[in-house]
């Protein structure tokens, strides 16, 4: 997962500032990633232990996403 995260970061041009949120999975607390975020200057979020309800919003709009625009077209 590192070298996937390191890959996508430098393919793009991130803004200064960036912050990079997630649950409290394993992958994401882990310290060799938390080392490389810092690395990087990005800030690491987390949603609260047991709260799923933050990230809501965002699975909603993902979930029409795909439904409405992904799975309807070929690319």
């Amino acid at each position: 997962m590192l070298t996937t995260f390191h890959k996508a970061y430098a393919k793009r041009n991130p803004p200064a500032g960036l912050m990079f949120h997630s649950d409290q999975g394993s992958q994401y607390t882990a310290s060799a990633f938390s080392q490389l975020l810092d690395s990087l200057h990005i800030v690491q979020s987390f949603s609260k232990r047991g709260y799923p309800f933050d990230n809501a919003c965002c699975e909603c709009f993902f979930k029409c996403l795909k439904k409405e625009q992904i799975h309807q077209n070929h690319y």
